[in-house]
């Protein structure tokens, strides 16, 4: 199911911008901020924010810019294999770019963390050696998720949280960084009590 969602302006300005861009499904009116607040990422406060949610209400996708073909391979990837969707990368085709696809889950409950852990995705156009870390907000290295050399494609990792071989961090942001040659790229990563 497609739903938007209008932030604090109210029917009449949801309307104009449905016939405006004729978009076909519901929009619904979130005059108070109550669907908003449960979802906003920190630090991120730009609008038209974009998010696709899957059926557990976890944020599979969310991004500040306008990117249709980018939300099409992702509703397409969630809906082929819920389960196992990376964001619509594994395509077969090399990508132009490093990517860092958003952490998933996020955010993440320590509870959730220290059983199934977080996934992230990203994928490379030449064999690299690749780094990731993860840091907290004071800029300390916490955890090393990957250092060695990968091949061009898509790959994922999966993280318990675990620091050390024990589950040790507390509730809090924390940052992904790759690094991929001279390129880096960082992802949030928001840990709840």
């Amino acid at each position: 199911m497609v739903l938007g969602i209008n932030v604090g302006e109210g029917l009449e300005k949801a309307k104009q911008f449905r016939e405006e861009f004729g978009i076909g499904f519901p929009i619904l009116i979130d005059k108070h901020r109550a669907v908003y607040g449960k979802y906003s990422q920190p630090g991120i406060t730009p609008f038209p924010l974009d998010y696709i949610i899957d059926a557990s209400g976890r944020i599979r996708y969310f991004n500040t810019e306008y990117r249709p073909r980018r939300m099409k391979e992702v509703i397409e990837s969630l809906l082929a294999d819920p389960a196992t969707a990376v964001h619509g990368d594994e395509r077969g085709s090399l990508p132009e770019e490093v990517h860092l696809a958003p952490v998933f889950p996020n955010p993440v409950s320590l509870e959730e963390l220290s059983r199934s852990g977080v996934s992230l995705s990203f994928r490379l156009k030449r064999r690299e050696r690749v780094t990731i870390d993860v840091f907290n907000l004071l800029g300390q290295r916490v955890a090393t998720l990957a250092d060695g050399v990968f091949s061009p494609g898509s790959h994922r990792i999966r993280w318990p949280g675990k620091v050390g071989g024990r589950f040790a961090l507390p509730a809090g942001v924390y940052l992904i960084a790759l690094r991929a040659g001279t390129v880096r790229r960082t992802q949030k990563l928001l840990i709840l009590r």
